[in-house]
């Protein structure tokens, strides 16, 4: 197995995030001689109760030990709710009769013959033969998501068709408050249990203990010989399955290393150490570890009375450093109100490798690299998490197609629970890809510059396309110019596509062009009130030729690429290709589902141009996009989900899917789908079949899912939506300031 690099650990307030990769900490203070062993007094469990009272969860990109995955989904097998659970008064209907039997023929043909003054072939002998054949369709031959054998026998009260279940369900801790006997989060995951799903619960809290996973949650479930709940704490340091009473249960896979003895010792020096220099004082800090201070994953001491908490992590992080010890602490208080410090052992983050070969552990069989057609697969495992607090574990799950629900606290894990059971529902959730590639965008932000510069919330500076809202609309050139640029491509594809050659020469591209750019609202284009205010300032005037030299260069740039030798072959390259261009619909409506919550999500997209070419393969449906932005590399556009989007787009706005699950267009089979990202100085291109479109399924819920939960972001927008505002009435002052001076200006130069 590779071992994780280590990573420094710090504490913000009760949350634990990584500060940073680097080379191995332990070895540097292995070598360190210290004489004399350091009295240190035993401080309770409780010490550290409140900072894990809400752990989140550490994780990194960091190297992945769990071998790839493949991103395809296992079908679904009929698996019966337990008869003490609760379903729907829907779901109660009676069993269909067994074919199996030569009594159940019977009872199908007596209940299909007609009635007296019913003709054959009614509506009881539809019924009853649409129950047998729904029956039998429960018992096929089918690959299962959860395997038959730790399926549960089929009740009454369970629809006909069965429920399709992950084969691994992962909850990463969200909890906000203990979990008790009977709760409905209890019972959910024992009938997971029961049902043969591996049930994950990983943590940053200690094993056991005061607010710990076992008194949190695992103390309520049961242990079971067959199928345990693993238990991941301290963000997967140690990861045992809940199958005993074992004071110390023995772990799937070897534990990482704790803080090292030296280590230790280290700390308590430089404890010593800060406390002579802010007070002067000799007195041993009072330290602790979790789980002992012998090998403690988490090491942690009492702050001296009169001392500020702040002060002190200032002067003991100094000293860690010039120590060269590579680790950083945070403080808090503990249960009793004291005020503490914390730091934990680098080695320690939620690696999503080691959860995965724990899961291989206590489950052989689900093993890809054994290979057989048990392995797991990445659709049929689900995620319950915080993408807040674990964005990096989220990032490094082994390959693709994972389902991902947002939650973020005790009750929404139980209702994401309740739905994989069928027994609690979602609303829809509606975006559209803009809205997406705005979070995408941010996520790439905050993975740049780190949590604090994530949202501009935390920054206390404006994150909207107004960056200073006292500025004069200068920096409006970019957004723009995008408009613009979409606008004239437009009108000069539907020029073409009406054979008005002329009109869409090149020459007559960059008149058109510059027509909009200084005239819009006299050209038909409607401009966000935003854009109308800032084209009226000083700003915005005195970069508009440049910015207008800019899109110049854009359409040129396009024109020598597409069309070397306009007029000719237009007839063939646009005439005999196009479908539709934007301006002649609304949106695409994308919808996609979780086979697990059941959640529903519905996405919009509009393709700026679509064309529908053929060769010697078949049919090619062909998406346009046109952006006047940053160019991203290959492999950044390759993976993108705004591609994806609009692939599944061109299938869903201009091809047919029909009853034996292939798309066809024109009466023809398996369209190949081409999106292509025209940019300033080259386009950039994918081609996929449906099938691969659709596998990215997964990806574009899990999303949409981060997207709603991510309270960072949710206070990142509703930041920019107040500095949005701000800016619009700083843009009408600047706006109205300008034109009074004008007209002072005017009137001055005016002798009478």
């Amino acid at each position: 197995m590779k071992r994780t690099p280590k990573a420094v650990m710090t504490w913000m307030g009760s949350a634990m995030i990584i500060a940073g990769a680097q080379a191995s900490a332990f070895a540097q203070v292995s070598d360190v001689r210290l004489s004399g062993a350091i009295a240190v007094p035993s401080v309770s469990a409780a010490a550290v109760s409140v900072a894990l009272g809400a752990p989140a969860l550490l994780s990194a990109p960091a190297a992945v030990a769990a071998p790839s995955l493949g991103a395809v989904t296992a079908a679904a097998a009929p698996v019966a709710l337990p008869a003490s659970a609760d379903v729907p008064a829907a779901a109660s209907v009676a069993a269909a009769p067994s074919a199996a039997t030569f009594s159940s023929a019977q009872t199908i043909a007596r209940d299909a013959a007609p009635a007296s003054g019913e003709t054959g072939g009614g509506a009881r002998a539809a019924a009853a033969l649409g129950a047998f054949f729904d029956h039998s369709a429960a018992s096929a031959d089918e690959p299962a998501a959860v395997p038959a054998s730790g399926a549960a026998a089929a009740t009454p009260a369970e629809s006909a068709l069965g429920r399709l279940y992950p084969r691994v369900v992962v909850i990463l801790d969200t909890l906000d408050k203990p979990a008790q006997e009977g709760d409905k989060l209890v019972t959910y995951i024992e009938t997971l249990a029961d049902k043969g799903v591996r049930v994950v619960f990983a943590t940053a809290r200690p094993e056991k203990g005061e607010n710990s996973a076992e008194s949190v949650l695992i103390s309520k479930l049961k242990n079971r010989s067959g199928n345990p709940v693993i238990v991941a704490s301290y963000n997967g340091a140690r990861i045992a399955a809940h199958n005993s009473k074992a004071a110390n249960p023995k772990p799937l896979i070897p534990d990482q290393l704790p803080f090292a003895e030296a280590t230790v010792k280290r700390f308590g020096e430089i404890a010593q150490g800060v406390q002579k220099k802010l007070t002067g004082g000799s007195a041993k800090i009072a330290t602790f570890g979790r789980p002992n201070l012998e090998a403690p994953y988490i090491f942690g001491g009492e702050i001296p009375t009169g001392v500020e908490p702040a002060a002190w992590a200032a002067a003991f992080n100094r000293a860690l450093k010039s120590a060269g010890l590579s680790y950083k602490v945070e403080t808090g208080n503990d249960a009793e109100g004291k005020a503490i410090f914390l730091t934990q052992a680098s080695s320690l983050k939620l690696n999503a490798g080691r959860l995965f070969n724990a899961i291989y552990a206590a489950a052989p069989d689900l093993d890809p690299e054994k290979g057989g057609a048990g392995a797991l697969k990445p659709g049929q495992v689900l995620v319950l998490g915080d993408p807040a607090k674990a964005p990096g574990f989220l990032s490094s799950l082994p390959g693709r197609g994972y389902f991902i629900h947002g939650v973020t606290g005790s009750g929404s894990i139980e209702q994401a629970l309740g739905a994989v059971l069928g027994l609690s529902r979602f609303e829809q959730v509606a975006v559209n890809k803009y809205q997406l590639r705005e979070y995408l965008d941010w996520l790439e932000r905050r993975q740049a510059y780190g949590p604090s510069t994530g949202a501009a919330a935390n920054r206390g500076k404006s994150s909207s396309r107004w960056r200073n809202p006292n500025a004069t609309g200068w920096h409006q050139m970019a957004y723009y110019r995008g408009i613009v640029m979409k606008e004239t491509m437009s009108r000069l594809y539907h020029l073409m596509k009406n054979e008005a050659y002329d009109e869409a020469s090149l020459d007559a591209a960059v008149s058109l062009l510059e027509k909009l750019w200084r005239y819009p609202e006299t050209s038909g284009l409607r401009l966000p009130e935003e854009l109308k205010l800032a084209r009226q300032t000083s700003g915005f005037k005195s970069t508009q030729k440049a910015g207008l030299e800019v899109a110049k260069r854009w359409l040129k740039n396009y024109y020598h690429r597409h069309f070397p030798d306009y007029p000719r072959n237009l007839n063939e390259k646009v005439v005999g290709r196009l479908l539709r261009l934007a301006r002649d619909g609304d949106s695409v409506t994308l919808n996609y589902a979780s086979p697990y919550t059941g959640r529903a999500y519905k996405v919009f997209v509009r393709p700026d141009r679509t064309e529908l070419w053929e060769d010697d393969r078949g049919y090619i449906l062909v998406g346009h996009v046109y952006r006047t932005g940053r160019e991203p590399y290959q492999t950044q556009f390759d993976e993108s989900v705004e591609v994806n989007l609009v692939g599944r787009a061109l299938l869903e706005g201009d091809a047919q899917k029909r009853a034996d699950g292939r798309w066809y267009v024109n009466g023809e089979p398996d369209p190949r789908v081409m999106v292509v990202f025209h940019y300033n100085t080259r386009d950039l291109q994918s081609v996929q079949t449906p099938a691969e479109v659709e596998s990215h399924t997964p990806e574009v819920t899990a999303l949409i899912e981060k997207r709603a939960a991510d309270k960072d972001y949710q206070k990142w927008v509703e930041q920019k939506e107040k500095d949005n505002e701000r800016a619009r009435a700083n843009l009408k002052r600047t706006v109205t300031r300008e034109a009074n001076a004008k007209a002072k200006k005017k009137a001055a130069a005016d002798p009478r």
